[in-house]
């Protein structure tokens, strides 16, 4: 009794455990049409549409997307060859580099276990899996020579919106279409919008699986524009990409963001009103500087500039085309913070005493004078001179005799 029991329990180890070993490293040989097994349930993997359904594998793709049955290829290790299926010759295996004629003007290549299509260039035919050249005729006969096609990822928007308008706290729809425009099949395909309002962006799908070559894809991408936008343009930069980076694209559209109801009471008319009393206030002080001789040509100018816009600006309100007055009054309001600058800064032509430069000579004459009255007085230097006593000259008599005696001979001759 106890030798059954035992046989019994070994009998279902083995059970349980040769499925698990079916699971293993390497290429798996699909040639033969055998099911991979894998797993404690011996659960199959061997046809898929998708990665996802191999397990653990990887899903390579037929070049026509039909494996057996409703499959488009075969799960497997990571590998190299591409296979094909098809009625006549079973499962068909192509190594990597290699080249399949798809039709007499095209072929397919074989890229680590992935097909693409390229056509032939003008005059060529596919014969053996290459585009052969053009016949050249030799001494010995005649030769072709065989270029391989150029493989190019590529991917284009093809439908796009140009302008949108879009009320404040409102969503919107729209259909972006691209188109697989190489010669290569393109995986993984996604849309985003790359520009700083992003958030208002919800794109579906999220992914496209596949696109062959020369077929389109479509998104839809549902636009939820804020409550609390700002009422102008925005520019909207769209980004295609695909599993390989050269087949990216890029696309813009625009979103006119539409004032509410509420807005056009609480924002838009009332800044008409303001920046109506400004410019007023702001003309009264140029006529006013005018007179009192400052230069005011720029300034002028620029005032009839914002006359013409705020006119402009009335004239929309009167037309309920609320969102282009509002985009006249933001330039307005830009152009009065100008205006008030020049206003500020403007100079006077006429004539002015200079009053700092005369002011600086008086102080420096007054410091001048304090100087001079307070310097120290220099110490005497030099030779002490004697002072001579001078006495009166005194004549004795007896000269003044002589001295007569000596006139009055003079007299007598």
């Amino acid at each position: 009794m106890n030798e059954r029991l035992g046989i019994v329990l070994v009998l279902c180890m083995l059970a349980f455990t040769l499925p698990a070993l079916a699971e293993m490293n390497g290429t798996i040989n699909i040639s033969s049409g055998r099911y991979v097994v894998t797993g404690l349930f011996g659960y199959s993997v061997q046809y898929c549409n998708a990665t996802t359904d191999c397990a653990g594998y990887q899903c390579f793709l037929d070049w026509d997307s039909v494996a057996v049955g409703t499959s488009a290829g075969w799960c497997n290790t990571t590998q190299t060859n591409c296979y094909h299926h098809d009625s006549q010759n079973g499962n068909v295996i192509t190594a990597t580099g290699g080249y399949v004629c798809a039709t007499n003007t095209s072929a397919r290549t074989c890229t680590n276990g992935n097909w693409s299509t390229t056509d032939c260039a003008s005059g060529q035919t596919c014969s053996g899996g290459t585009c052969a050249g053009a016949t050249t005729s030799t001494g010995t006969g005649t030769s072709t020579t065989p270029t391989p096609p150029v493989r190019v990822s590529a991917i284009s928007i093809v439908a796009k919106p140009n302008t949108l308008n879009i009320t404040q706290g409102t969503s919107q729809q729209v259909t972006i279409s691209v188109k697989n425009t190489g010669n290569l099949t393109l995986y993984n395909i996604t849309l985003s919008a790359t520009s700083a309002n992003a958030s208002w962006f919800i794109v579906s799908p999220a992914l496209i699986t596949k696109i062959e070559q020369t077929y389109l894809g479509t998104f839809t991408m549902n636009i939820t524009v804020p409550a609390d936008a700002e009422v102008r343009s925005y520019v909207v930069t769209m980004t295609v990409k695909t599993h390989n980076v050269t087949g990216t694209t890029t696309g813009t559209f625009t979103i006119n963001v539409l004032p509410t109801e509420q807005t056009i009471l609480s924002e838009i008319i009332p800044s008409v009103n303001e920046y109506t009393t400004i410019f007023n206030q702001l003309q009264q002080n140029i006529s006013a500087m005018k007179l009192k001789g400052y230069n005011m040509t720029s300034s002028e100018d620029l005032a009839l500039q914002i006359q013409e816009k705020i006119t402009k600006a009335n004239s929309l309100i009167a037309e309920k085309n609320y969102f282009a007055a509002k985009i006249q009054l933001d330039e307005v309001k830009t152009m009065l913070n100008d205006l008030k600058q020049r206003v500020e800064s403007a100079t006077n032509t006429t004539f002015q005493i200079p009053v700092v430069p005369i002011l600086a000579v008086i102080a420096i004459v007054i410091i001048g004078v304090i100087v001079y009255l307070f310097w120290p007085s220099p110490q005497n230097q030099g030779y002490n001179v004697r002072k001579k006593e001078w006495k009166p000259l005194t004549i004795e008599n007896e000269h003044w005799d002589s001295l007569k005696e000596l006139f009055k001979k003079k007299e007598e001759k």
